[in-house]
């Protein structure tokens, strides 16, 4: 029996704007993916014999031509580029980019809220991880590293080819959704001319305040089974916790949003300064990658 597996990947960047652009892709009538994240590449449980696993996972109808998903943290881990290539062959490759340090700060409350850092203001949070004081939390450093994405994107290169990836900016998308999408289209040589309906809402959007996550941890800790020593977590099985867990969603969103802030906090000028720092030499890199200035990213403000 064959396997149904993707044709290409959205491999992030996390907290970029990758479920955007899932919903956009998802509305052609021709591209089928997954609405779930999809761990496999990256974590202890990869085994080439697992593979029948992972294609369990797609089911697309007839009217597909390509078939893909999205893992978001894929470009800030890409050492996994060959293991993927080994896996489903040259498949193509895409990602959206968005400004490093706001990302950054982004990452930095998604991982609180998910409970991959403790509960700690932002300015201290970050200029520990940037001092190297937080090594105990076995994921705090992606916060700063999935930001790097000249990198990344170079690694990715050396395996499947530049021709195969494709790389926009958030930006782009702002400016000119459906010219952007029409782009995207034609690298997926789909039809291009397919209209997307406008995106009004962030669904991921990080929670930036800090006691609207304690609440929503408080709730959905219990939830939660952790492995490998506290990288990954995955939800308790069964019809109560799947219940439970859109329960506490529900509340988050509906509750929660309204009574904390939704805006992102500002950072310091001197925790600015330091990412900035952290940032530039991979910026200067990521401009000439794409051959398109940057100046606008990084900003001390």
């Amino acid at each position: 029996m064959s396997m149904t597996l993707p044709q290409f990947v959205i491999i992030g960047a996390q907290k970029s704007g990758s479920t955007y652009l899932l919903h956009c892709l998802s509305s052609h009538p021709e591209i089928y993916l997954p609405e779930a994240e999809i761990a496999f590449f990256e974590t202890a449980q990869f085994a080439p014999e697992r593979l029948a696993e992972f294609a369990a996972k797609f089911s697309p109808p007839s009217t597909a031509k390509m078939v893909g998903y999205k893992r978001a943290n894929l470009l800030g881990q890409s050492w996994v580029a060959g293991r993927i290539k080994e896996s489903l062959g040259p498949v193509k490759l895409i990602a959206v980019l968005r400004d490093p340090v706001s990302r950054c700060l982004s990452a930095y409350f998604h991982y609180m809220a998910t409970g991959l850092i403790p509960i700690v203001p932002v300015e201290q949070g970050l200029t520990a991880i940037l001092a190297g004081e937080w090594d105990q939390h076995p994921r705090a450093r992606e916060i700063l590293s999935f930001g790097r994405y000249a990198e990344h994107l170079r690694a990715y290169t050396q395996v499947f080819g530049r021709e195969r990836l494709f790389v926009k900016l958030l930006d782009d998308f702002r400016q000119g959704q459906q010219r952007t999408m029409a782009e995207a289209f034609q690298f997926l040589e789909v039809d291009p001319e397919v209209s997307i309906p406008p995106m009004t809402s962030r669904p991921m959007a990080a929670p930036y305040s800090i006691p609207r996550i304690r609440y929503r941890r408080l709730l959905e800790d219990v939830a939660k089974s952790w492995r490998e020593n506290g990288k990954y977590f995955e939800y308790r099985s069964g019809w109560f916790w799947r219940n439970y867990v859109k329960a506490v969603r529900l509340f988050d969103s509906q509750v929660l949003k309204r009574c904390f802030p939704t805006k992102p906090p500002e950072l310091s000028l001197p925790l600015r300064e330091q990412l900035a720092r952290y940032y530039a030499d991979d910026l200067a890199d990521l401009a000439d990658f794409l051959e398109r200035p940057l100046s606008d990213w990084v900003a001390a403000k």
